[in-house]
């Protein structure tokens, strides 16, 4: 297998498993995961408020923080569960967004 072939197999292979989650029913799915954590956090939040014309709060930022982590934690395992590193996934795309 070539170069090329090896890296858009690893894009596809995580990318099948991302889908799969994001897809997925039940609690381990992302729009569970994500449903948990916008009800968790929705009392930050003043009823109407426009993001655009409200000044952010310190606790937006904390909410935001912990959101990225929790994702960035869970696409990480996802990755690693396809036996690929995260340095090889993001090689991977770097090269397929240069060509």
């Amino acid at each position: 297998m070539s170069s090329e072939q090896e890296r858009e197999a690893i894009i596809s292979k995580v990318m099948e498993k991302v889908e799969a989650f994001y897809f997925e029913d039940g609690g381990d799915g992302g729009e569970e995961i994500f449903n948990k954590f916008a009800a968790k956090h929705a009392g930050l939040f003043e009823e109407g408020c426009d993001a655009n014309e409200t000044e952010n709060k310190l606790e937006y930022t904390q909410a935001y923080d912990e959101f990225c982590k929790e994702f960035e934690d869970k696409i990480e395992a996802i990755i690693k569960d396809c036996d690929i590193t995260v340095e090889q996934f993001f090689e991977a795309i770097k090269v397929a967004v240069q060509k």
